[in-house]
């Protein structure tokens, strides 16, 4: 028996009409903001008891008033819907004239209430020098949780080139850039919404072995800034030199054996390991540098060194 009255008012309720009237909201409205008037939906003084409420929502049922209870934040409700599809409050109330259900759904629009946010103050790169141009160095995006249409719009890299600033910047929401690709410094937004540093010239450690950047992360509300610091790794691409040409010294045949005639000092451009220099004499014949010169005309001793790669000066 007491099956069949359950069934009986499932059965009564499924004959029920329910009507729906969708509501757009602001996220962030304030406290105590009156936002639906039930009265607007009739003539007629009506009655309504509520069904299903929430608790972010206060329903006066002598007034008919609905109006905000407490903090609306449709990133906390929706945090996952970057696209900004529908995120909604639902209320349900029974029109006690009508003998009707009205469904509330209270849209919640979002507001662009949040900074784009980088993970770190500074970011750093590397790449080694006498690149090709044209390399895609890729960079960390800011983060911004409200909708895409309210997220970072613009992203501007800025460094200092020969005294002068250079600005370049990109609109990655319609893919447009203030930039040229003659500048030796650029960004890209690519189809997959990554964002590159373009490396547009060849480097070269020893005129410069770094280069700082600042990018800035703009959502037409707020900016963010972060820095980059690009450092250029070295190759072995220079030969060693002598701090001179030739060396020149006098000394007489009684010279005692272990006598040091010369210092010579050699230098490499290039750092660490690439940089280090090994000498060694030329191999010379015996004792005797110049046993047929009796006119005692100049005899040369010379110096060969290399670098680890063999780079060498005779």
């Amino acid at each position: 028996m007491r099956l069949l009255y359950i069934l009986l008012l499932l059965f009564l309720f499924s004959l029920i009409k329910c009507n729906q009237q969708e509501i757009f909201l602001n996220e962030e409205t304030p406290i105590g903001t009156i936002i639906f008037d039930l009265n607007s939906l009739s003539n007629i003084s009506i009655t309504y008891q509520l069904l299903e409420s929430s608790s972010l929502l206060l329903f006066n049922s002598t007034t008919n008033y609905i109006s905000i209870l407490k903090r609306i934040d449709r990133d906390i409700l929706c945090p996952y819907d970057e696209n900004c599809s529908k995120c909604h409050i639902t209320i349900k109330f029974y029109d006690m004239f009508n003998h009707k259900i009205l469904l509330l759904i209270f849209n919640i629009n979002d507001i662009n209430d949040n900074s784009p946010i980088f993970s770190s103050n500074t970011y750093s790169i590397s790449l080694t020098e006498n690149n090709i141009p044209g390399i895609k160095i890729r960079l960390s995006k800011a983060d911004d949780i409200d909708c895409i249409s309210n997220g970072v719009q613009l992203y501007e890299l800025t460094y200092i080139l020969h005294g002068h600033v250079i600005i370049s910047s990109i609109n990655i929401l319609y893919n447009q850039q203030n930039q040229t690709i003659n500048q030796p410094f650029y960004l890209l937004y690519d189809i997959n919404f990554d964002l590159y540093l373009i490396i547009n010239q060849t480097l070269d450690r020893e005129l410069q072995n770094e280069y700082i950047f600042t990018l800035t992360a703009n959502d037409y509300s707020h900016t963010i800034s972060t820095k980059l610091i690009l450092t250029v790794l070295d190759v072995n691409d220079h030969i060693p030199k002598f701090s001179q040409t030739i060396y020149s010294i006098n000394i007489t045949h009684s010279t005692p054996i272990g006598t040091i005639l010369l210092k010579v000092t050699a230098y490499d451009l290039d750092l660490d390991y690439n940089g280090k220099i090994y000498y060694s004499l030329i191999s010379i014949d015996g004792y005797i540098l110049c046993p047929y010169d009796e006119n005692c005309s100049k005899c040369h001793i010379t110096i060969k060194f290399y670098d680890m790669f063999n780079h060498k000066i005779l």
